[in-house]
């Protein structure tokens, strides 16, 4: 079977640098591979190996990789992947429909934390799967090098006081979708970044405060 190709048709990841284009289009197929090939399938346990040594490269240079979460897209440390190469939507619209406003990846993360990540974006809840937003603080500490912001539901008026009764349905999915939009927004600024340390969290305006 031909592996799918995380090459850009369009060239938009050319933005990025050349070390997070190389683990989105990785983590991408890692993804992918694990929906379609079981857990110990040679051809996925090589794509997560893969994913493995990008962090590694990544984490020579930071002790983070921060990525936040839009419906067509991803923002890595605030760079923006091409909404049209299918892999990159592909995975961006996983990581959507889990709920998810953004994940920290920390210095320290395991091939088996990695693994686990993989595999619950791979069970989508479209098809049955629980939400990875969810169920963040459990999946926290099973994956302690990996920080997940879930979209701010709570923070949500689920109807306004006008909403017809047959709009209920457009006024959630709109305040969700702008939520998430401020969340990726957060999640993607550079600015963010310095809110590294633990102590720090607390302060942090992008941490669902808001």
């Amino acid at each position: 079977m031909h592996s799918p190709t995380a090459t850009s048709p369009t060239g938009h990841t050319e933005s990025i640098p050349h070390e997070l284009r190389e683990f989105a289009q990785d983590f991408a197929v890692a993804v992918h591979k694990r929906g379609i090939y079981p857990a110990a399938h040679p051809m996925q346990l090589g794509a997560v190996e893969t994913v493995v040594a990008r962090l590694q490269h990544i984490f020579a240079m930071r002790h983070e990789l921060a990525i936040g979460v839009a419906r067509t897209h991803l923002l890595l440390d605030g760079h923006p992947t091409d909404e049209e190469h299918p892999l990159l939507r592909d995975l961006a619209g996983r990581m959507h429909d889990h709920q998810l406003g953004g994940v920290r990846l920390m210095v320290g993360i395991s091939r088996d934390e990695l693994d686990g990540f993989v595999a619950a974006l791979s069970d989508s809840p479209l098809r049955g799967g629980e939400p990875i937003g969810s169920r963040a603080r459990d999946l926290e500490r099973q994956w302690p090098h990996i920080h997940i912001s879930p979209v701010a539901f709570h923070q949500l008026a689920l109807l306004s006081d006008d909403a017809e009764d047959g709009d209920v349905g457009a006024v959630v999915a709109s305040r969700a979708s702008e939520v998430r939009a401020q969340q990726s927004r957060r999640y993607g600024s550079r600015l963010s970044m310095s809110c590294r340390s633990y102590r720090f969290r607390a302060r942090c305006s992008w941490w669902s405060r808001r």
